[in-house]
């Protein structure tokens, strides 16, 4: 008798224990976003889903809308030729933000000649870091801005979050880093911080 009862109370001892360490765990909710990968090794036709999966080009990147949570990498230690578009559709938010950044080893460098190498029109909850952004040279009288976010909307609405961080830009005929406002309505941005970038050797 004694036996069974002591093999009865090790029972609910164990029970009480796996009910207090499932009680204790994070309320995780569902994840949000979608992370795409883009290597020179990929092919455009793939999913981009997976560094083993990814896409191959900046084209293949800016042929899709992007949505709250999404994720866009780059190879890291890797250099791709083109120009980052962002528009109204590709719209992230404060607690959710679109990430453009650098995957694996070190940072990938875009190469966007004349062309800016990123144009961001009328979004926000935009993340860009860990990027290193080249232009044609600052002489080039073609050439373009680095990283440029502009608003231009008719509703006075200000446009919430951008944040550039870690990111390398050079050899831009026009600003390194912009940020405009460009309608008598009073639309604009808020809540912005560009920290420790390097800015240099632009016009």
């Amino acid at each position: 008798m004694l036996r069974k009862r002591l093999h009865f109370l090790l029972i609910l001892i164990l029970a009480c224990q796996c009910t207090s360490a499932e009680t204790d765990l994070p309320n995780v909710g569902p994840s949000i976003g979608t992370t795409y990968y883009v290597s020179p090794s990929g092919k455009d036709d793939h999913s981009g889903l997976s560094p083993e999966e990814a896409w191959e080009t900046i084209d293949r990147v800016n042929a899709l809308a992007f949505e709250p949570g999404d994720s866009i990498l780059f190879e890291g230690g890797r250099s791709f030729s083109g120009s980052l578009s962002l528009d109204s559709s590709d719209q992230g938010t404060p607690e959710n933000p679109i990430t453009i950044g650098s995957y694996a080893n070190g940072r990938a460098t875009l190469l966007s000649g004349e062309m800016a190498g990123l144009h961001a029109s009328n979004t926000a909850g935009i993340e860009v870091k860990d990027l290193v952004f080249v232009g044609s040279g600052r002489d080039d009288p073609e050439g373009s801005d680095g990283i440029t976010f502009h608003v231009d909307r008719d509703d006075g609405v200000r446009l919430e979050h951008i944040r550039i961080e870690n990111v390398d830009v050079s050899a831009y005929r026009g600003a390194g880093i912009q940020i405009t406002a460009g309608h008598p309505s009073g639309s604009g941005f808020q809540d912005v911080r560009i920290t420790n970038c390097i800015v240099h050797h632009n016009g």
